[in-house]
Order: C-alpha cells, then sequence, then structure tokens
C-alpha cells in the first residue's frame, strides 16, 4: 500500500522558492540584451547560468516532494522520490520507529521548509537518508546499513500495515540500493579522475570567456584573423569573432563530455581520452585568444 505525506507547505514553498529565481534569471538575462561585451557582462550571464542551474534543481526537487511515497510490500519498503526509487528489502529492517529527537541533532540535508532530502547526520545514528516534509511525527527506519526518516501522514496507519506484512514474510529478495534510470545516474558521476577533467576543461573555458569578455573593449574593431606562411596578415575581420574561440571551446567541451558519459561504463579510458582532448582544446583556444587580444 502506498502512503503519503503530507506536502501542501513543501509546495508553496517550493513554487514560491522556483517562481523568484525564475525572475531572477529573466531579470539577468533581459539586462544583458544588447548590452556591450565586457566583463561585466560575462559576471551577469555567468550568475544567471548559476540561478538557471538552481532553478532546473528546485524544479527536479519539487517534482520529487510531489511523487514522495512510502509503499510497503510483504518482501520491503519502496521510497519513491522523483525518478528513482529507494529499496529497502523487509530482511535488512532492524527496525521502524518514531524519531525521537530528545535534545539530539538532525544535521545536513537539502530542501526548504516542508522538505527535506538528502544525506542527513543523526546524532546517536549516524548517517540517515531524508526523505522528510515534517518534523513532528517524523519515523526512522533502521537497517543493518543505514537508516532513513520518513513522514507519513497516517503514520498509525504506515505501522500497522508494516507489522502486517513483516508477519506475513517475503517472499522474494529484494537488492537494498537506490534505483534510478541510468541517464541521470551514468557512471561517469562516480569517477573521481573523470569528474576532475571534466570541471578542469569547464573552468578553463569560463576563464576564457572571462579574459575574451575583460580584453574586448580594448581590442581593435578590425582585427588580424590568420597569418601566411610568410607571417603576414592574409585574413582580416571584425573583433566580434574573437568570441567565436570560448564559444567554439564550450560546444567541443560539452559534446565530449556527453559522449564521455556515453561510453565511460564500457570504455573508461575513450572517455578518459575524451575529456582530455577537451583541455587541449582549451588551451589552444587560449593560446590563440591571447594573440589576438594583444
Amino acid at each position: 500500500m502506498n502512503w503519503r505525506p503530507r506536502r501542501l507547505v513543501g509546495l508553496l514553498w517550493g513554487f514560491g522558492l522556483l517562481a523568484a529565481l525564475a525572475w531572477v534569471d529573466y531579470s539577468l538575462l533581459r539586462g544583458a540584451v544588447g548590452a556591450p561585451v565586457s566583463l561585466v557582462l560575462f559576471g551577469r550571464l555567468l550568475v544567471a547560468a548559476a540561478a538557471l542551474a538552481l532553478t532546473l534543481f528546485v524544479a527536479y526537487s519539487l517534482y520529487g516532494l510531489a511523487s514522495l511515497a512510502y509503499r510497503i510490500e510483504r518482501n520491503g519498503i519502496i521510497i519513491r522520490w522523483a525518478a528513482g526509487e529507494e529499496v529497502v528489502p523487509m530482511p535488512e529492517i532492524v527496525a521502524v520507529e518514531p524519531l525521537r529527537l530528545g535534545g539530539r541533532r538532525l544535521a545536513g540535508g537539502m530542501g526548504w521548509p516542508g522538505c527535506r532530502f538528502g544525506q542527513g547526520q543523526l546524532e546517536g545514528v549516524g548517517r540517515v537518508q531524508l526523505y522528510a516534509t515534517q518534523a513532528s511525527r517524523a519515523l526512522l527506519i533502521r537497517t543493518r546499513k543505514r537508516s532513513y526518516v520518513i513522514t507519513p501522514a497516517n503514520v498509525d496507519g504506515f505501522m500497522s500495515d508494516y507489522h502486517t506484512r513483516r508477519l506475513l514474510g517475503p517472499i522474494a529478495r529484494w537488492e537494498a540500493g537506490k534505483h534510478v534510470p541510468a541517464v541521470l545516474d551514468p557512471s561517469i558521476r562516480h569517477d573521481r579522475l573523470a569528474a576532475w577533467l571534466g570541471l578542469a576543461g569547464l573552468l578553463v573555458n569560463l576563464g576564457l570567456f572571462g579574459f575574451v569578455s575583460a580584453r574586448y573593449p580594448q581590442i581593435a574593431p578590425r582585427i588580424v584573423l590568420s597569418f601566411d606562411p610568410r607571417g603576414l596578415a592574409d585574413r582580416v575581420g571584425a573583433r566580434a569573432e574573437i568570441l567565436l574561440l570560448p564559444g567554439i571551446g564550450l560546444a567541443i567541451l560539452l559534446v565530449n563530455d556527453i559522449l564521455a558519459a556515453l561510453v565511460h561504463r564500457r570504455e573508461r579510458v575513450l572517455a578518459l581520452l575524451l575529456l582530455c582532448s577537451s583541455l587541449v582544446v582549451q588551451a589552444l583556444a587560449w593560446i590563440a585568444a591571447q594573440r589576438l587580444a594583444l
């Protein structure tokens, strides 16, 4: 049977936060339209990109809150959050009991009033996985390896259902853990070296955007774009063409990162080579930009 939490407060806060972030994005992008290329414009667009990423995160978290449910079966408890499910096999459950803080501190997790999720830390218990909407009448699911904090609206009904199904006993063996679609949990996300290479490529590209933006007002309206074998200028163009360097670098970075994520599960070395090649492209773009910006 599915048991749901009280979500009204969390949904209202979440939609309010989402609306505020959307307004911030709109204001930043509207102010950037028609503005001259400069370091100020780069900073504005960078903040807009960060706000957009936060908006998408809040939107997905809202989806998780709206879909949050706790299903009890003879084989165990399934906690649904967004597109994923947390499976807690019945044989591994040590106890399901009311969460009595009694002065203990429950720290960590993410969210807003009426919505708390992610990894937390409960004094006396250790790490806990949070799928909660309210502090009062929360339940603590304790297993041999980890613990979960949940908040069904009908605590008494949930506990009665749990005890009934536990007495019946499991009819199949479930594998504990979080199950999400592969597209939301690619193997490359758990590769520390790949993560550092991807982050390095992004930071180098952002630095190139910042450098070009800072130098742009001082660059002549017409610049030399290429030279012949004798070192003489053979192509002259508008200074706006210098913006193609970080733009092309970003496009290659995104394509290579996507390809690396797709092939990583089977070909880790190939994925790392793709990420390294992105760094090489960014370095070449930096060299070209420095020459053209002089």
